[in-house]
């Protein structure tokens, strides 16, 4: 059930219209059996069995941290038994080729892959879960004693589709809310939705198509900006229409997306891209590491030898390299994901940190304003560039093909290459990303809910509708459940 197919729409329509027909104070009950129907509609029926027994041994583990006599012990074990029973079935099902992969590779050996099926949105939920179980470790959350409603919050199905990866202290309370119908939320449910489909239809599908011809040279890296936009077009445009459907709902999700494009730094660009991901790798990874023994001692022994600023600093970028190395394995099993999204923006970020104060003299020296409009659209540029660099990886089929692929940066192009695009669909998507970026480049101004604003946005539904509807890539190759990110 792709999430531009017509049997999704058609699932959302009806489960909408039913969540405001039935009584209130039972709707979570009715979401919970709802998200289960998503599960088995969208795949194969025995993989809800995945995420009803992790989300009941979390269930199981946290409970039984509360009890009165509860040792800290006991209180980890639990926490253990919770991490591996999530950790492991992720691991099971999403890692175990890459061991056989690049045992194959040390050895030259062919030993077959052994191929599982992966449950819809395993990370997103995965991770959402395990912060919960983490939550409630630390005390910052209180165990959850209704099983069905913690199932809700791990099967809550517009977060199946795409995330965003969300806290339960910041869902649970909403998920139990007792919100009557809201035209308000409706109409700008609608909106975003619609605008989600334009990203997805409009200009996405457009540009897998530029980015599926064979480039040389130059072509190469604007192949690379290309497939970017389009990463970025599909899954914030997807998250729209999971951000819309929601609200409409009455459950406000956390934005992942705040103008990516606009980042100066590597640094800067992924707190602005997949921002639900980098806050929980930061308390989660990040925070307790540099808290654990091992690192307060690292930091001491390397402070006898560099002095505090450096030791405070190595040992920052030693942890982050961790952290770089599980968000790569997040993305999956597979070592172009380790580098292109893990490792190599780890390397990104240090050498930009190593080189920063140099860089601040030199300028500072020659009397240069930083702030200028072209330096900051030159650091834009570059980030993008290097950004872009680095999703070759993940775009392509191995590790050894990212890796030929920037290599033919370096070879001769001969004439412009054939976009995969005709003139009027050529126009189309330069006309749909100039309204993009104007769109995009708006700050978010505070709503004025007078009749004449209302109007104005049953107007822009109607717009959006109707674009979606006539402009909106359904040709040959396109698919309603082709969503970048649905395998994770």
């Amino acid at each position: 059930m792709g999430i531009t197919s017509l049997e999704f729409i058609a699932f959302c329509i009806i489960s909408i219209f039913l969540f405001y027909c039935i009584p209130i104070k039972i709707r979570w009950i009715y979401l919970l059996l709802l998200s289960i129907a998503f599960i088995v509609l969208s795949q194969n029926p025995l993989l809800i069995l995945y995420p009803v027994m992790t989300v009941f041994i979390t269930w199981i583990c946290t409970k039984n941290m509360e009890k009165e006599g509860c040792d800290p012990k006991a209180k980890k074990g639990f926490l253990a038994l919770g991490l591996l029973a999530n950790l492991g079935v992720l691991i099971v099902l999403k890692y175990v080729n890459l061991g056989i992969y690049t045992y194959n590779a040390l050895t030259g050996s062919d030993t077959s892959l052994v191929r599982f099926l992966i449950p819809l949105g395993i990370s997103f939920y995965t991770m959402s879960i395990m912060g919960y179980l983490l939550d409630v470790y630390y005390e910052i959350e209180k165990p959850e004693k209704n099983y069905f409603r913690l199932l809700l919050f791990g099967t809550y199905f517009p977060l199946l589709i795409s995330g965003p990866i969300v806290r339960y202290g910041e869902t649970s309370i909403q998920l139990r809310a007792q919100k009557p119908f809201d035209e308000n939320r409706l109409i700008k449910g609608l909106l975003r939705i619609m605008w989600g489909f334009f990203k997805v239809l409009v200009i996405s599908e457009r540009l897998a198509i530029i980015c599926s011809e064979d480039y040389k040279g130059i072509f190469v890296l604007l192949s690379a900006v290309c497939f970017t936009m389009r990463l970025y077009t599909n899954f914030s445009g997807s998250m729209d229409i999971v951000i819309g459907l929601s609200s409409i709902i009455g459950v406000d999700l956390p934005e992942n997306f705040d103008k990516p494009f606009a980042s100066e730094t590597i640094q800067e660009f992924w707190q602005r891209w997949h921002i639900t991901l980098g806050s929980w790798l930061r308390d989660y990874v990040l925070y307790p590491l540099l808290r654990s023994k091992t690192f307060t001692d690292l930091s001491k022994s390397l402070k006898e030898r560099y002095g505090k600023k450096k030791a405070d600093k190595i040992t920052t970028y030693v942890a982050m390299l961790v952290l770089w190395l599980f968000a790569g394995l997040w993305h999956g099993g597979a070592w172009k994901y380790i580098w292109g999204v893990g490792l190599l923006q780890w390397i990104y970020i240090v050498t930009g940190e190593i080189t920063r104060p140099r860089a601040e003299a030199i300028y500072k020296r020659l009397k240069i304003n930083t702030r200028s409009a072209f330096l900051v659209f030159l650091r834009r540029i570059r980030t993008l560039l290097l950004i872009s660099i680095a999703l070759v990886f993940f775009s392509g089929e191995s590790l050894r093909g990212g890796f030929k692929t920037i290599a033919d940066i370096f070879v001769p192009s001969t004439g412009l290459p054939n976009t995969g695009l005709d003139t009027k669909n050529l126009a189309i998507l330069i006309a749909s990303l100039i309204v993009w970026i104007l769109v995009s480049s708006l700050n978010r101004q505070k709503e004025n809910e007078n009749i004449s604003y209302k109007i104005i946005r049953w107007i822009l539904l109607y717009v959006l509708i109707f674009t979606v509807i006539l402009f909106g890539s359904y040709g040959p190759g396109y698919s309603a459940a082709e969503f970048i990110y649905q395998g994770f």
